[in-house]
């Protein structure tokens, strides 16, 4: 698994869902920062997170991995025409 890869494609999902990091760390239960952590890549999000930001962002936690692939071209075209930022600059 590419924590990094995981973590661009949640963010495409929770944009996509028009949702901050904040209303979605608030709606989960967590903090910003760690979500944050998450989209970055430093760290794996639990099962029970993971599973969580599934149902708030309405798609299977087979979506966040295929992600991984199906993504990942769009993620890496996005990335270079400056379309995903790092979190910290949300």
């Amino acid at each position: 698994m590419n924590r990094k890869l995981l973590g661009k494609t949640i963010k495409l999902y929770r944009k996509k869902a028009g949702l901050t990091q904040s209303e979605l760390a608030k709606i989960l239960g967590t903090s910003n920062i760690h979500i944050s952590h998450i989209e970055i890549g430093a760290v794996t999000p639990s099962v029970e997170v993971l599973l969580g930001i599934a149902e708030v962002l309405h798609v299977t936690p087979n979506d966040l991995f295929a992600g991984n692939y199906a993504l990942s071209e769009k993620v890496e075209a996005q990335e270079s025409e400056g379309e995903i930022q790092d979190p910290s600059h949300e």
